[in-house]
């Protein structure tokens, strides 16, 4: 199956648009609408109408790039692999989303109206939206801006792991009983990240505290999808185990470099762990998980794609 190929910049809260996650779901939440294409060969009906999208910059393809912050990736060395130069995506060449397919990204209220005024009822959208397949990727920024930040010692002081955790999960529960078909990915072994390990000073080890942690978060994930498709008619919904080589052995696919980034970086302020802007960066970029001290190389999207692709057949 192959996707159409246009972007249109997300640019309300996702909170405001279907109370998704609250407050406590931090920074840089995006929304992709994938519009199932299938190619001139594939005969009938797509299995899903629709895919929705909601990630952090591991799928992003630019969408902040018209916001006021510093996180940004529209700049060299990112893009430096791109066919269209740096583009905002957080990578040297395709992220996740443009290894899984190409993809129409639309504002998903708006998508949600224009149904609703083509069909011109409600329950009719509500039959439809539980037709489509969702994926979410979640976590990664609530405990790198938040819970682990680098000004966050007196929270970790007075909010447990399992808290903050519990937190979490408990407000994603009550956003998910509007779909049927979901496949959710939980954190990543955060705490082996480059700049993680910068901050804490473990420098080749993982920071264990982290990782920790983020197993307590994806445990409650995990248990709350048994509960989820137990309780919900009709539910398909599956976890996909968001791993990294750096929670096993290093020569995943070939991949030599798992401890550093293949950009030179900024270690301090709200730029932490992004590529300074250059064009140089490591000559043998396929060799390293890593381009900046956050975000896979496209070498590395290849391995997380084929996850995620796997991890929908299942739907």
């Amino acid at each position: 199956m192959n996707f159409g190929n246009a972007y249109v910049r997300y640019n309300t809260l996702i909170s405001n648009m279907i109370g998704f996650w609250g407050n406590q779901f931090l920074y840089r939440f995006f929304l992709v609408f994938v519009v199932w294409k299938y190619s001139r060969k594939v005969v009938g009906d797509p299995k899903f109408p629709c895919y929705f999208i909601f990630g952090d910059s591991l799928l992003d393809v630019g969408n902040n790039n018209g916001l006021k912050t510093g996180a940004k990736a529209n700049y060299l060395p990112y893009g430096i692999d791109f066919p269209q130069g740096p583009t905002g995506r957080f990578s040297n060449g395709s992220g996740i989303l443009d290894e899984s397919g190409e993809n129409v990204i639309l504002n998903h209220k708006k998508m949600i109206s224009l149904i609703k005024t083509q069909q011109g009822n409600e329950s009719y959208t509500k039959a439809y939206i539980k037709k489509c397949l969702y994926t979410i990727q979640i976590g990664n920024n609530d405990y790198i801006n938040n819970y682990f930040a680098p000004n966050s010692v007196d929270k970790r002081h007075n909010v447990s792991p399992d808290q903050f955790a519990t937190t979490l999960v408990n407000q994603l529960s009550q956003q998910l009983k509007a779909t049927r078909k979901l496949c959710i990915s939980g954190s990543g072994q955060i705490g082996c990240v480059p700049a993680e390990k910068r901050l804490f000073g473990t420098r080749i080890a993982c920071v264990k505290e982290i990782n920790d942690a983020l197993n307590i978060f994806n445990a409650k994930i995990q248990s709350l999808l048994v509960d989820l498709n137990i309780n919900l008619e009709d539910a398909k919904f599956v976890y996909h185990d968001l791993n990294n080589p750096t929670s096993g052995p290093p020569q995943f696919d070939g991949i030599l470099n798992v401890n550093s980034s293949c950009c030179k970086v900024s270690t301090k302020g709200v730029t932490r762990g992004q590529c300074r802007p250059s064009n140089v960066t490591c000559f043998h970029r396929n060799n390293y998980w890593f381009f900046d001290e956050f975000h896979p190389t496209e070498f590395a999207n290849h391995f997380f794609s084929r996850q995620m692709l796997q991890a929908i057949s299942l739907l």
